[in-house]
């Protein structure tokens, strides 16, 4: 199976999401569940990454990754690959264990990756497992009341709700409770940001010595200058040509200023096109 390329910068902060082959049940099992978690926890002190979040659910899992030296192909394939030999071999199974390459969501809001801690908690009560995110224990939610993980960092969101640990406590509680859309994943999400008053921030993308790395950086129109791009090939870019030859120009922008800590938003402000049109180009 070809790869495609994904987003790649230190200090990326990834929604990942794979399904069982089939959409099998193959998680199903406790031990299953907990082997998963085990190889998660066992990786994370072989590779650069923290581990924001994750849900294991009977037939898919979700993990919030927020990567560094690492990237998150090579982190997940080192995952999967185990949990695919060794599972394949638990349950008696042959062939694929997973329905394709894994999926990733690059997050780059605040209020993105907040509502994102409550969707991916939130996936047994959807799936209706459990009436409550309590409930159910294959997730990370106890650690983000208070429980302590070394494995999982709970701080990172949580100090984005509040500066007192109490209060951020208290609100991750509310945002694990209130009634929202689960059926729509975009109007929870509008619900939720109005409600709690969430706004859109980019993330400060830090390295592994938490010294912001954006902090002072170059403007794109610099970035551009150094790469030697004409500015009449900007006036075209930015006018919507899709000349061909244009292709290896744009994604030169984009990966330069994707490394300069820029977010696809604020690149496709600049380019004049969307955000995903930029994410579609990458891959």
């Amino acid at each position: 199976m070809s790869s495609r390329e994904r987003i790649i910068y230190n200090g990326a902060i990834y929604h990942v999401y794979q399904r069982g082959n089939n959409r099998e049940y193959v998680f199903s099992y406790d031990d299953v569940k907990k082997f998963i978690i085990d190889q998660i926890k066992k990786y994370n002190d072989k590779f650069d990454f923290e581990l924001l979040a994750y849900c294991i659910m009977d037939n898919h899992y979700h993990l919030i990754i927020r990567t560094f030296e690492h990237s998150i192909s090579e982190i997940m394939f080192n995952i999967n690959n185990v949990l695919g030999k060794a599972l394949n071999n638990r349950l008696g199974r042959k062939g694929h264990l997973f329905e394709g390459r894994f999926k990733s969501e690059l997050v780059d809001t605040e209020e993105y990756l907040i509502w994102l801690l409550r969707y991916v908690h939130r996936n047994p009560v959807r799936a209706h497992m459990c009436k409550t995110v309590n409930e159910y224990y294959w997730s990370s939610n106890y650690l983000y009341r208070g429980e302590y993980d070394s494995n999982v960092n709970t701080d990172f969101i949580l100090d984005m709700l509040s500066n007192d640990r109490k209060k951020a406590i208290s609100i991750y509680k509310g945002l694990m409770t209130s009634t929202g859309f689960d059926d729509d994943k975009a109007q929870d999400f509008e619900i939720i940001k109005d409600k709690f008053k969430l706004t859109e921030k980019y993330l400060v993308v830090e390295r592994r010595d938490n010294t912001p790395s954006c902090d002072i950086r170059k403007t794109i129109d610099e970035i551009i200058n150094i790469l030697n791009i004409h500015e009449s090939q900007i006036t075209q870019i930015k006018s919507g040509c899709r000349a061909r030859a244009l292709t290896p120009i744009k994604k030169k922008i984009i990966e330069a200023t994707l490394q300069h800590k820029y977010s696809l938003k604020e690149i496709s402000n600049y380019l004049n096109c969307s955000p995903s049109a930029l994410s579609h180009l990458l891959k």
